[in-house]
């Protein structure tokens, strides 16, 4: 899967999972987001090695779910989506704004 197919797919896996929510990929900093909302983007991703070669090759993204509340009751969606790998998770709040912070990868065999 390329990187732009397996972002749609991540794309249509985030509405199918929050169907409520406007989701934003990469949105420009001057875009004002309706709250609960999910933003992601593509993050870097290493290749993992063996032999001193690389095996597999992931497509990583950060996921944001931005909620004016804590504790947002749908974020564990996010774990039902069953072809990701969650590697990081993380909250905070800015601005009165709850951040709940995942990394996903999705990882393909080269």
């Amino acid at each position: 899967m390329d990187n732009n197919t397996t972002r749609l797919t991540l794309h249509s896996q985030l509405e199918a999972a929050f169907p409520d929510l406007p989701i934003y990929y990469s949105p420009p900093g001057n875009l004002e987001l309706s709250y609960p909302c999910i933003v992601y983007e593509p993050k870097a991703e290493e290749p993992t090695w063996a032999s001193n070669k690389p095996y597999t090759i992931g497509t990583r993204y950060q996921v944001a779910i931005l909620s004016e509340l804590p504790g947002y009751a749908n974020k564990r969606a996010i774990f039902d989506i069953d072809w990701i790998v969650i590697s990081g998770n993380r909250s905070y709040t800015h601005e009165d704004i709850v951040h709940d912070v995942f990394t996903l990868s999705i990882n393909s065999i080269t």
